[in-house]
């Protein structure tokens, strides 16, 4: 009797290896328990409450009378979360999976991959959830224009796989840099506007302000939400999406030109 040996296709080896390390790098990421999904949660609710406290002590003006704080911030907080992540968590790829690349199947690609998707779906969850307790709360959670906003969270998205991919290749072997990076992301966090509308700062500082493609997209997700709601003057949505096609090409070819190099501990 015999019997036929069926092989599989380039495709079907893809999915199975994505599929690995998407499995390998939940495991990894929670480890089995509930803290690590825990402070994923508590990170961005923290945030929301400490700027209600902080906006009740200081009795600020409030945005109109649609338009709910809670669901303000939220709305730019979780989507920029998910880019920070996406950035670092692509920019250790290599060095987190190097053990997996003695297989031939596996590339560092792969993995960027893997990492990128788990923290996409992640934080999906993440806003799904944090945007359900505000609705129990009566406020809004289902924006004006979805197709609009879902358009932002994938720009963010590839704009953090891209910053990944570059930034793995040219800190490759240089954790100095690395950490100076991770310093970086704090500054870009609050000139952002996600934590204070750019509508407070003088005209002067928002020219500058928004050379910053995240204060473009923060922007372009609350209009998202709320119809009402006003952007900043010069507010455009192809600034960040050209931002997140350069920011992938270059690491793409980055990637291809030292993809050797990377394998090298």
């Amino acid at each position: 009797m015999t019997t036929t040996i069926r092989k599989r296709t380039a495709l079907q080896i893809e999915k199975a290896v994505l599929f690995a390390l998407l499995m390998r790098e939940l495991k990894t990421r929670f480890g089995g328990k509930l803290v690590g999904l825990f402070w994923v949660l508590f990170e961005p609710v923290a945030n929301i409450y400490i700027l209600l406290f902080i906006r009740g002590v200081l009795r600020t003006r409030t945005l109109g009378p649609t338009i709910e704080y809670p669901v303000y911030h939220v709305v730019a907080m979780i989507p920029y979360f998910a880019f920070r992540s996406c950035w670092f968590r692509t920019m250790e790829a290599v060095s987190g999976n190097a053990g997996l690349f003695a297989y031939r199947q596996v590339k560092p690609m792969d993995a960027m991959i893997a990492r990128s998707a788990l923290e996409t779906y992640i934080y999906a969850w993440v806003f799904v959830c944090v945007l359900g307790t505000l609705a129990w709360f009566g406020m809004k959670y289902i924006p004006d224009n979805p197709l609009l906003f879902m358009v932002c969270w994938v720009v963010q998205i590839f704009m953090g796989f891209g910053l990944g991919e570059v930034c793995l290749v040219l800190t490759h072997g240089k954790p100095n840099a690395k950490t100076f990076l991770r310093l970086m992301v704090t500054p870009l966090y609050l000139l952002s506007g996600i934590l204070i509308p750019l509508a407070q700062f003088p005209p002067s500082v928002q020219y500058w302000l928004m050379f910053n493609p995240c204060a473009h997209l923060v922007e372009v997700e609350r209009v998202a939400y709320y119809r009402e709601y006003t952007p900043i003057s010069g507010t455009n949505l192809w600034y960040p999406v050209m931002w997140a096609l350069c920011t992938c090409a270059v690491g793409h070819v980055l990637y291809r030109l030292n993809r050797l190099k990377l394998l090298r501990r």
